[in-house]
């Protein structure tokens, strides 16, 4: 069975769209802005939008899932051998210089993925790979064995998502980087992952 290559125009719009709507979510806030002033500002039509993205929340989710996307790339191919927890502190790290990178428009995107049930929705795939990296530590990768992968994968991404929402907490003329705050937490569920 083949695979037919996507429509390149369908991928020009979706990317336009959702370079709209980050930029767009930035100046305005998530909540003041519409769809049709997404669409407007990609050059496309309101309809065209709504294909690609049913509500102003799936922009929030693909936002999330793209960021994701680049935390892994950052992170290199991984090969047998690989120390998990640098793995993992690299992964983290990437997340939150991303945010430092877009403080506005992370933290309205983040409150348009907790309105999309983004938490809900996206856990899956974020847990899904830190268990993964997690279970293959356990086998001389800087993981005790005795880990629960899952569990471990739920502690991280539990903790990384409420250092976000407090970090977003704070008034934005009183918020420092949120990386030493993600990586303070990182180190210290990582001392309790280590081999004994």
């Amino acid at each position: 069975m083949t695979t037919r290559a996507p429509d390149p125009r369908r991928v020009r719009s979706r990317e336009l769209l959702y370079e709209a709507a980050t930029a767009l979510v930035a100046e305005r806030g998530f909540a003041a802005t519409t769809m049709e002033d997404i669409a407007h500002r990609a050059g496309l039509s309101r309809r065209t939008a709504f294909n690609h993205f049913p509500s102003k929340g799936e922009l929030a989710v693909e936002w999330a899932m793209r960021r994701e996307v680049a935390a892994t790339a950052a992170t290199g191919g991984s090969a047998p051998g690989d120390h998990v927890p640098d793995r993992i502190r690299a992964w983290f790290r990437e997340l939150g210089a991303l945010t430092d990178a877009d403080p506005d428009g992370t933290e309205q995107m983040m409150l348009g993925w907790l309105a999309a049930l983004g938490p809900v929705r996206h856990r899956t795939t974020a847990a899904r790979r830190l268990a993964e990296w997690i279970e293959r530590g356990r086998d001389g990768g800087g993981i005790d064995p005795a880990t629960d992968p899952d569990v471990a994968a739920d502690l991280l991404f539990d903790g990384y998502l409420g250092a976000v929402l407090r970090w977003c907490a704070i008034p934005a003329d009183r918020r420092g980087p949120l990386t030493p705050m993600v990586e303070a937490l990182v180190e210290q569920a990582l001392a309790g992952l280590s081999p004994r």
